[in-house]
């Protein structure tokens, strides 16, 4: 019974632990490709005409944190506030939850300027909203635990 169970581990689990190792290990991020400038001649006019290089960013996480960062701003300049904080109070705290009620237009605003860079990430919209609380005088850990709480429910619930 022990050849049985080695031979069985050998051909069937190994490799099937195997794959499910190279799966994991796969690169899951979205990379942006960069044209590179490219002289045209003009046959007519022997004129050459050089085109400058452009960013074209592929992801399609990037623009769905786009959208769901102007969706989050949205929400704190209305009544839907209201899902944020209790998902806040569920995850987070009280203090949070009364430091995002009353920052709301200031981190809707931090939001809406982030949502237009070029490359936007969960770690960002935490880094930018934490360093804009702080800016306004709310005390650091306070200010870290609300950029937490807010990229969790832009990654948790608007994506």
């Amino acid at each position: 019974m022990k050849l049985f169970k080695r031979n069985w581990f050998n051909k069937v689990l190994a490799p099937i632990l195997a794959m499910a190792v190279m799966v994991a290990a796969a690169p899951t991020n979205v990379f942006a490709a960069e044209t590179k400038p490219v002289s045209q001649v003009n046959p007519s006019a022997a004129k050459v005409s050089t085109v400058s290089p452009e960013v074209e960013t592929r992801g399609i996480k990037t623009a769905a944190i786009k959208k769901a960062v102007l969706t989050l701003a949205d929400m704190l300049e209305s009544q839907a506030m209201k899902k944020l904080l209790d998902f806040v109070e569920e995850y987070g705290s009280k203090k949070v939850a009364d430091t995002i009620r009353k920052y709301a237009d200031d981190i809707a605003d931090t939001l809406r300027s982030i949502a237009s860079w070029k490359d936007l990430s969960i770690k960002i919209i935490q880094e930018q909203v934490s360093g804009a609380l702080y800016d306004l005088g709310v005390p650091l850990s306070t200010a870290r635990e609300v950029g937490w709480v807010i990229s969790k429910f832009v990654d948790w619930v608007l994506l």
